[in-house]
């Protein structure tokens, strides 16, 4: 009998302590990272600490938090990125780096590099859209078209260069219809004088610039 009582006990206290190890394990913040890179093996440096070698479909298990991960590769751009990871959420890290010479462009070659590619650069013109819809919001009712004139977007003249400008392309059979234009912005609700608006007539261009 006292034997049993003891195996109760120490069964008891073993169970307390896989309870307690259960609860324990539920409370520490953890998460994962899932590498979708391409090449297929990169090096990868977190929170600039040293670079490791790392394989496409790697899964790390991290704490959540910021983080800046540095993806690198003999005869490639390098890429940096930052990325706040939460608390138990399955995350990834989508990078497809840019080829310098003819070898690092055949390791890009294989089915996975490739997809991932794809993806990668999906994802950047996803987020591009993204800012310029946030940015131009009237972008989300162009174009419009009426029978004198039609109103769309354009590359930016006042900012040749800089691929986050855009500009409100009017193209009209004649400069009279300008207010006419300019009222139809107005009238979806928004502000023409908050865009660069040019003006295309006959393959004549007038443009108007106004404030950002």
């Amino acid at each position: 009998m006292i034997r049993n009582k003891k195996i109760l006990i120490f069964g008891g206290i073993a169970l307390l302590i896989l309870v307690l190890g259960v609860i324990v394990y539920s409370l520490v913040p953890r998460a994962s990272l899932k590498l979708s890179v391409a090449p297929g093996e990169v090096q990868l440096s977190i929170n600039n600490a040293t670079k490791e070698s790392v394989k496409n479909g790697t899964v790390l298990h991290i704490k959540p938090g910021e983080y800046t991960f540095t993806v690198s590769r003999d005869e490639f751009d390098s890429y940096t990125t930052k990325q706040t990871i939460k608390n138990g959420q399955a995350a990834e890290l989508l990078v497809a780096l840019t080829p310098l010479t003819s070898a690092a462009k055949q390791l890009l070659a294989d089915d996975a590099s490739q997809a991932i590619v794809q993806r990668f650069h999906g994802k950047i013109i996803t987020a591009q859209v993204d800012q310029l819809t946030k940015a131009y919001p009237i972008l989300s009712v162009l174009p419009l078209q009426e029978r004198l004139y039609s109103i769309d977007s354009c590359p930016s003249q006042k900012y040749p260069n800089d691929t986050t400008k855009i500009a409100l392309c009017v193209t009209e059979t004649d400069s009279s219809v300008n207010e006419y234009a300019l009222a139809a912005i107005r009238q979806k609700g928004f502000n023409p004088d908050d865009y660069e608006v040019i003006f295309l007539i006959q393959n004549a261009t007038q443009s108007e610039y106004d404030a950002d």
